[in-house]
């Protein structure tokens, strides 16, 4: 049985967008039947979890459509709710035990954490969401010094998120050139401010293509990865 691959949306900043790009990617994969299990260890929020309640509730979600799912053997992909040490307890016999492909681990939203180091060591694939403002950008270079630091081996990229239309394209230029400087790879998929329209649609049962299709495909087969761990 091959190891399950370990991927995270991280940033020391949060709202940067780790857990909407978590959802879209997560669900997106898994209509794509690749097996998914997602851990969320954002406490005390667990917005990943709360999201997975609110999708099963009658009003968002028909029960009719949820048992004809089920009917086909079409169950939502899993997630689990723990604390960071039961994480690092836990994770290497969960992805050297079970038949997940991919595992996506929703992070708190901020490094100062107990353990935190003992946990990069275990990613196999780090993400950093850059929006394009100062801090964002102080707390994504922040994130991949500490990344670098703690697992010198890991693959690291950094996406743009709330990307306005239109916006400062010398500004994102010059932040870009800093952040591949550091050695990282930089999407060309961005998230775009989307507003409201996303937090409405976005869900952990169905996926969004039309947000979701170019980033998933730069993912796999663009953005650096350990070559062993990768999933086409």
């Amino acid at each position: 049985m091959s190891q399950s691959k370990v991927i995270a949306f991280s940033s020391q900043k949060g709202g940067a967008g780790k857990t909407t790009l978590t959802q879209l990617v997560a669900t997106y994969l898994f209509s794509q039947q690749v097996k998914v299990l997602v851990i969320d260890t954002d406490f005390p929020q667990h917005s990943f979890s709360r999201s997975r309640q609110r999708d099963l509730l009658p009003s968002i979600t028909s029960p009719d459509l949820l048992a004809s799912m089920a009917e086909k053997g079409i169950v939502p992909y899993p997630i689990e709710t723990m604390t960071m040490d039961d994480l690092i307890r836990v994770l290497p016999h969960i992805r050297t035990s079970t038949n997940i492909d991919v595992i996506f681990l929703d992070l708190p939203g901020t490094l100062n954490v107990d353990n935190f180091a003992l946990l990069a060591k275990q990613i196999d694939q780090v993400i950093i969401p850059f929006e394009l403002e100062f801090k964002s950008f102080v707390a994504g270079m922040d994130t991949i010094d500490f990344y670098q630091l703690h697992n010198s081996t890991i693959p690291i990229s950094a996406i743009w998120t709330k990307l306005k239309t239109p916006h400062n394209v010398k500004m994102k230029e010059q932040l870009e050139s800093a952040i591949k400087g550091k050695g990282v790879y930089v999407f060309e998929s961005v998230l775009k401010e989307a507003g409201s329209s996303i937090a409405k649609q976005i869900s952990t049962i169905f996926p969004l293509k039309h947000f979701s299709q170019n980033i998933v495909d730069e993912l796999l087969n663009k953005a650096p990865t350990h070559t062993s761990m990768a999933l086409n």
